[in-house]
């Protein structure tokens, strides 16, 4: 595949890049779907978050420092048992950082590299998020999905700046997904 883009469905499957503009307007067509069902604050004009899961659905929270450890604390982990069962590591502000997984995804990539491509899914949100009660952090919530304000628009940009000693500290073996050619 020398020369154009791939990436892993949520199979683990390499894919070409036509196949992955294709999923991810699927991707997006099914996101409108599921908030025309659940409506975003924005939509209800409210100026707070409605717990709606729309933003769950969309991106996973990148993890500063402080929010590892206070979602660690939050379920009686230490930060690395913490980062191992519900994390990733991502490239996607030029810097690899943490962020929390899809539902889909624990078993097979926690701990582990993910594409960005990976980190978003119409089908899986946030591990945290139950279409029953919502969040199940919301009150200890990483600082990117506290300040995101979906009735703005505005997009909050934190400093998600992590070594490689600090992530590997937290069990990250520092492979990157390369693919297959």
């Amino acid at each position: 595949m020398a020369g154009t883009e791939s990436a892993r469905d949520d199979g683990g499957q390499t894919v070409s890049a036509y196949q992955s503009v294709l999923w991810r307007e699927n991707q997006r067509r099914r996101l409108r779907l599921y908030e025309e069902e659940h409506p975003p604050a924005l939509k209800q004009l409210k100026n707070e978050c409605c717990k709606s899961g729309n933003c769950c659905l969309k991106g996973p929270g990148a993890l500063t420092q402080a929010d590892l450890l206070r979602l660690a604390v939050h379920f009686g982990l230490g930060p690395h048992e913490f980062f191992l069962k519900y994390c990733a590591v991502v490239d996607g502000r030029g810097t690899n950082h943490p962020v929390l997984l899809r539902h889909h995804q624990v078993e097979e990539f926690a701990g582990k590299w993910l594409i960005a491509e990976e980190t978003w899914s119409a089908d899986s949100p946030c591990v945290f998020f139950s279409s029953i009660d919502g969040c199940k952090v919301h009150e200890v919530k990483p600082a990117e999905c506290a300040e995101y304000e979906c009735w703005s628009m505005a997009h909050w940009q934190g400093a998600f700046m992590w070594s490689p000693e600090e992530l590997a500290a937290l069990g990250w073996d520092g492979c990157e997904w390369e693919p297959e050619e």
